[in-house]
C-alpha cells in the first residue's frame, strides 16, 4: 500500500494540490511575462537590423558609417544573446510546468487509492460487485482496460480481494476471486464493502 500512509488526510491531500496548482499559476504567469518579453526583443532586433541596414547604405561615406555599423552589428549580437536567454527562461519554465503536472497527476492517483483503502476495501477482504445501475463488471485477464474481457460479474457477487490496487485507465484495478475460483482483475469503482 505504497504512499496511503504518506498522504496524512484528505485534508493534506487537497492542501498539497492547491500548493501546486499556485505553483503552476505563477509558472504560467512566468512565461506570459517571458513571452511578452520575447516578442519586445524581436521588435528591438527588428529595428536594429532596420538602422544596420541604413549604417551599411552610409558605409562608403567613411569613418562615421563604420561606426554606426559597428555599433548596430554589437547591438544585434546583445539583443540576439538576450533573446536566447529568455527562450531558455522560458523553456526551463514550461518544464518545471510539466514536472508540476505529473507531480499533481501523481498526488490525485495516490489520494484517490487512500480513499479507497480508507472506503475498507484492502487485500483479503470482501466487496460486493455494486447493485446501483445494474450492469455487470468485466472480469479481465490484467489490470486496464486494454486487458481481455473474461466474462461480467453481475450486480450483487461477492469477491475476495487479493492483489491491487494497481492504476490503469483512469481506474484502481484489484485481482479478485469468485466463489467458485475465477480468478481476475476489476476496476475498483464498482466495488462496495458491504452488499447493497
Amino acid at each position: 500500500m505504497p504512499g496511503w500512509f504518506g498522504l496524512g488526510s484528505d485534508s493534506a491531500a487537497k492542501a498539497e494540490q492547491e500548493k501546486l496548482g499556485k505553483a503552476m499559476q505563477s509558472l504560467s504567469d512566468q512565461i506570459a511575462a517571458l513571452q511578452q518579453q520575447g516578442k519586445g526583443k524581436d521588435g528591438e532586433i527588428a529595428e536594429l537590423q532596420q538602422e544596420l541596414a541604413q549604417a551599411q547604405a552610409l558605409a562608403g561615406s567613411g569613418d562615421q558609417a563604420k561606426k554606426q555599423l559597428q555599433a548596430a552589428q554589437s547591438a544585434i549580437a546583445v539583443a540576439e544573446a538576450d533573446r536566447q536567454a529568455h527562450e531558455m527562461m522560458l523553456a526551463d519554465a514550461q518544464k518545471q510546468i510539466k514536472d508540476l503536472n505529473a507531480k499533481l497527476a501523481e498526488l490525485k492517483a495516490t489520494a484517490t487509492e487512500a480513499q479507497a483503502y480508507i472506503a475498507g476495501l484492502g487485500i483479503g477482504t470482501a466487496a460486493w460487485v455494486r447493485e446501483e445501475g445494474g450492469k455487470n463488471l468485466r472480469r479481465r485477464n490484467g489490470p486496464g482496460t486494454a486487458s481481455d474481457v473474461l466474462d461480467t460479474l453481475p450486480p450483487g457477487t461477492q469477491v475476495a480481494l487479493m492483489e491491487g490496487p494497481t492504476v490503469a485507465d483512469g481506474y484502481h484495478w484489484w485481482k479478485i476471486r469468485v466463489g467458485d475460483g475465477r480468478e481476475g482483475w476489476v476496476a475498483g469503482e464498482e466495488l462496495v464493502v458491504k452488499p447493497e
